[in-house]
């Protein structure tokens, strides 16, 4: 029964308030979450926490998502090819108008980063 349901649902795509939209959800999410993990060698570092602690470039609650990374062109770049990538894969998008951008000290040329 429950291997009939779920190709039906598959069939005819997931709904909102679908008991299935919250694990596909998880399973999405860990993938995004993997992409930006493998990133933090050598391309988006994060920052690191406490003296010789791990590394942070992400934060997740709930739907929401905290990417740390420098005022660097490069590891912008990098990060607009992840959420490119993850696009693509999982047909979700980045809401840009839900999306905001925080400087932390001083950002010269913030405007252009954004």
């Amino acid at each position: 029964m429950f291997l009939r349901e779920w190709s039906l649902g598959l069939n005819e795509g997931l709904r909102q308030g679908d008991p299935l939209s919250p694990f596909l959800f998880i399973m999405v999410s860990e993938i995004f979450s993997k992409m930006l993990r493998k990133a933090e060698v050598g391309f988006i570092p994060g920052f690191l926490v406490g003296n010789g602690g791990c590394r942070v470039s992400h934060l997740w609650f709930a739907d929401d998502t905290i990417i740390f990374c420098d005022s660097d062109i490069g590891q912008l770049g990098y990060l607009r090819c992840i959420l490119n990538c993850f696009k693509v894969v999982s047909g979700l998008n980045v809401n840009s108008a839900k999306s905001e951008l925080f400087q932390v000290g001083e950002v010269s040329d913030l405007e252009s980063l954004a």
